[in-house]
């Protein structure tokens, strides 16, 4: 997480990639540019973010590197999203997931829907986002991801809470607890026990609710 650092070595890098004057192994071609769009993202600068990963996008070739393509379009996606560029997020998140399901990562394949979903809950359109999370739910159950099932029972039960459907949002959230419990995720488990928490309160539950909030804290 020293990402100042981490830029310095990889402008070395690319410096001393560019002096072997097309010479360079293939595969840091691309992974140069994708680690720095990466670091140059997680230090706020967005349009280099998004240059870089245009470089990866221009250098790569899609019969034989799908991989690096797709991260640098989830990237770009991730960029976009916090821009509320949701039409363009999108574009860059169908293009990934198709990359990912050519190269069968139900992983990314399930991460994908997650982020659809959530730019149609940003955008307000619950039946869109709750479509998109049960997409996740299946790819992730396939692949037997147990983190990203709770991060997804979180987020229909998120949905759930916003319709008012708070008995269907308890059971969400009781499955994403499940998850990140086998997955031993204790950040998720302590912020799905305070959602939970939340959602019994609204029912007038206050003794299940403390007993929640008290084991998230």
């Amino acid at each position: 997480h020293a990402y100042r650092e981490a830029r310095l070595l990889l402008i070395q890098a690319q410096g001393a990639a560019e002096a072997l004057n097309g010479s360079t192994p293939r595969a840091l071609e691309l992974e140069i540019p994708l680690l720095l769009a990466d670091i140059e993202e997680r230090l706020g600068d967005p349009a280099r973010c998004l240059e870089l990963a245009e470089v990866v996008l221009g250098r790569a070739d899609e019969r034989l590197e799908k991989a690096p393509m797709a991260e640098a379009l989830m990237l770009m996606g991730w960029v976009m999203a916090r821009q509320a560029r949701w039409d363009d997020a999108g574009r860059m998140y169908q293009r990934a997931k198709d990359l990912y399901g050519a190269l069968g990562d139900g992983h990314n394949v399930a991460t994908v829907h997650l982020r659809q979903g959530n730019i149609a809950f940003e955008r307000s359109d619950l039946e869109a986002a709750a479509a998109a999370y049960r997409d996740a739910k299946a790819a992730a159950t396939q692949c037997d991801d147990a983190v990203l099932l709770g991060s997804i029972g979180g987020n229909l039960g998120v949905v759930a809470t916003v319709r008012g459907d708070h008995v269907q949002a308890v059971l969400h959230y009781t499955e994403a607890i499940k998850a990140y419990s086998r997955a031993k995720h204790r950040y998720g488990i302590c912020q799905t026990y305070q959602n939970l928490g939340m959602c019994h309160a609204a029912q007038g539950e206050w003794q299940a609710a403390l007993s929640c909030y008290a084991k998230g804290e």
